[in-house]
């Protein structure tokens, strides 16, 4: 088994790029940093001590991103100035909403008003509150309701299939094969596509459940 897992290992992607000394006290003083996240700009000098350019420092942050090491999404305008140095402080935080009894009860409406009660503030200041929710958003764990005051956890989603309606007749079947399902597949997609949602008649709400979603885009509807 240890020899399979060193096999795998060896072909994973960024295994046999060559790193150069820098890279690593770069590395090694974000590890030792005891905060939870720094701006991107303290992230570029720690960098330029280093004697890294700015093509270095974005490959760098690139592969420690990628690596686990960081959290840092350049291609969010909400969150480029926030590199997280501890990944299990954003984790930790996501795992106190799924495991909130409010939350659950609703069947995954989070209100926003309740993250103080949630979130510890010391831990959590309020003034992050929007970037750890972009944070969720980005992971496709929750996206923000069309109130603006509260999100959608995809993974507190009921069970149950609501009712709706549905034509079989004439209708477009794919189906999609995986060697191995990606987890939490179905709930990343409604995440990943909540505008195109469909609304039930009855009560207004989205027709979504944690294992299928109906969708409506232009003339056209899926289930």
């Amino acid at each position: 088994l240890m020899e399979k897992i060193r096999e795998a290992a060896w072909h994973l992607p960024h295994m046999r790029t060559p790193w150069v000394g820098s890279w690593f006290k770069v590395r090694e003083k974000l590890e030792h940093d005891g905060r939870n996240w720094i701006e991107y700009n303290e992230f570029t000098e720690i960098c330029m001590k280093e004697g890294l350019d700015k093509t270095q420092i974005d490959i760098l942050d690139e592969y420690l991103h990628d690596l686990g090491v960081i959290i840092h999404f350049t291609d969010s305008l909400d969150l480029k100035n926030m590199v997280i140095l501890k990944p299990d402080w954003a984790t930790r935080a996501f795992y106190k909403i799924l495991d909130t009894r409010s939350v659950r009860d609703r069947s995954g409406i989070l209100l926003h008003s309740e993250l103080d009660k949630i979130w510890d503030i010391k831990i959590y200041p309020q003034d992050i509150y929007p970037k750890l929710l972009e944070l969720m958003n980005k992971f496709e764990l929750a996206y923000v309701l069309p109130d603006k005051k509260s999100h959608l956890v995809a993974e507190l989603l009921p069970n149950t299939e609501p009712e709706f309606e549905w034509d079989d007749t004439n209708t477009l079947r794919f189906y999609y094969c995986y060697d191995f399902l990606p987890a939490g597949v179905m709930t990343r997609f409604i995440v990943r596509m909540h505008q195109d949602l469909e609304y039930c008649k009855n009560d207004g709400k989205q027709l979504c459940w944690r294992e299928g979603a109906v969708m409506h885009w232009e003339k056209t509807r899926a289930f």
